[in-house]
């Protein structure tokens, strides 16, 4: 005879299943939100930083920048009589004035004369 249940006496277990479609579209989900977050973190990161030190290079003081460009922009908008009997013009005139000598029809390869 045999000890123990019987088939037929034996608990029916009636077994669960789980939906992975639903688990994996979450877990997809999440990983592409979290990489979009590293990549907006990352980008935001970098255009702080730049700003940064774009605000520390303009706050540094260069006495000696201001001098030079004060000096030079100064060289370049004045009149002068050099040694050799030529004459120093403003830069912004010269061009006024070359392009006044040049008509319209004049290609730009013809080359100038001194």
């Amino acid at each position: 005879m045999m000890n123990g249940p019987t088939p037929r006496s034996a608990p029916a277990v009636q077994h669960e299943s789980v939906e992975a479609g639903p688990i994996l579209a979450f877990v997809l989900m999440a990983l592409v939100g979290l990489g979009l977050l590293v990549w907006g973190a990352m980008y935001w990161f970098k255009a702080e930083t730049e700003q940064v030190r774009r605000n520390q290079a303009m706050a540094a003081e260069y006495p000696d920048l201001e001098r030079v460009r004060v000096a030079a922009q100064a060289r370049l908008n004045r009149y002068a009589l050099q040694p050799d009997g030529s004459y120093l013009i403003p830069v912004e005139r010269a061009m006024a004035l070359l392009s006044e000598e040049f008509s319209a029809d004049v290609p730009f390869s013809v080359e100038m004369e001194p």
